[in-house]
């Protein structure tokens, strides 16, 4: 985005003045908004993935205390079978 308006007037000396004008302000609006629309998107995109990652550790993380529970509640209950024996 540097020095584009020294090629603009240089444009604008060689050809068609409100034409070129017209195309270097669309060229820069547009390049300027489709830049800033790629960074959003790679932003989102990670913050996506980040999401999605807590998630499934939060998952993990759940499943593994079921587990833990269900096997301290086998081993109690065997531990009260033989008591009651």
């Amino acid at each position: 985005m540097e020095s584009w308006t020294t090629l603009m007037y240089n444009y604008m000396d060689s050809n068609n003045v409100y034409i070129s004008f017209i195309f270097f302000i669309f060229l820069i609006i547009f390049g300027s908004f489709f830049t800033m629309q790629l960074v959003l998107a790679e932003i989102i995109d990670s913050f996506t993935r980040e999401k999605e990652n807590r998630e499934k550790e939060r998952a993990e993380a759940e499943e593994a205390a079921y587990h833990e529970k269900i096997k301290a509640e086998k081993e109690l209950a065997a531990q009260l079978a033989e008591e009651n024996r």
